[in-house]
């Protein structure tokens, strides 16, 4: 009686993944469709900087500039401010100013508002960034200063320097009243203490230059 020989099963392959299909060729542009960037708002003063003033009003840039007001009671908050990124946002910084020049000569001063409603605000809400500017200029050394952020009432989240500047006066507190001290905390954003005897103001606060 015979024995069939028995043939070993062959191993099982794995499935073999389907061809890659080619990617879709891309579809023409028309030679007449302009690509261009939209920004949340088209319009403004100070576009295309995103960046306001409440009601498009003039602000008052001297104020807005003037950190050593600030400085004679947050003595330590403008000595950290002093060596801050805030501090040298603008002109005095190497870096932004290679870049900023270099857009200002390429496409206009116009343009660079937009980099303006970050860097310099002091410089934007001035109007000089319309114009030539010299780097040793004071405005174009002002950085981001005290009142540029705390002045600050309707910030987006929209785009760069999507934000609404106060208009308003800065109510500045008396030593030992409390109502002063409460209105100057809330236009700048805080609450009031409520020891009015923390109003101490100081001379000789730490300042740039």
């Amino acid at each position: 009686m015979g024995v069939a020989c028995q043939r070993e099963p062959e191993p099982r392959r794995p499935p073999q993944a389907p061809p890659p299909q080619p990617a879709p060729a891309p579809q023409p542009v028309a030679a007449d469709t302009a690509l261009t960037a939209k920004l949340p708002r088209d319009s403004g003063p100070f576009f295309p900087s995103q960046a306001r003033t409440a009601g498009d009003k003039p602000i008052d840039v001297a104020e807005l500039n003037d950190v050593r007001r600030c400085a004679g009671c947050h003595t330590e908050a403008v000595r950290q401010w002093a060596s801050s990124a805030h501090a040298h946002a603008s002109f005095d910084n190497p870096w932004y100013r290679a870049s900023v020049e270099s857009l200002r000569s390429e496409v206009g001063f116009e343009a660079s508002r937009h980099c303006a409603g970050c860097h310099d605000p002091v410089l934007l809400m001035s109007g000089r960034m319309d114009q030539p500017l010299a780097p040793e200029e004071p405005l174009a050394n002002a950085g981001v200063t005290c009142l540029a952020c705390h002045s600050v009432r309707a910030p987006t989240s929209d785009g760069n320097a999507s934000y609404t500047l106060s208009t308003d006066p800065v109510p500045y507190p008396k030593p030992g009243d409390a109502a002063s001290l409460q209105a100057h905390r809330r236009a700048s954003g805080s609450e009031a203490p409520a020891d009015a005897s923390l109003v101490r103001p100081r001379e000789g606060a730490l300042l740039r230059g």
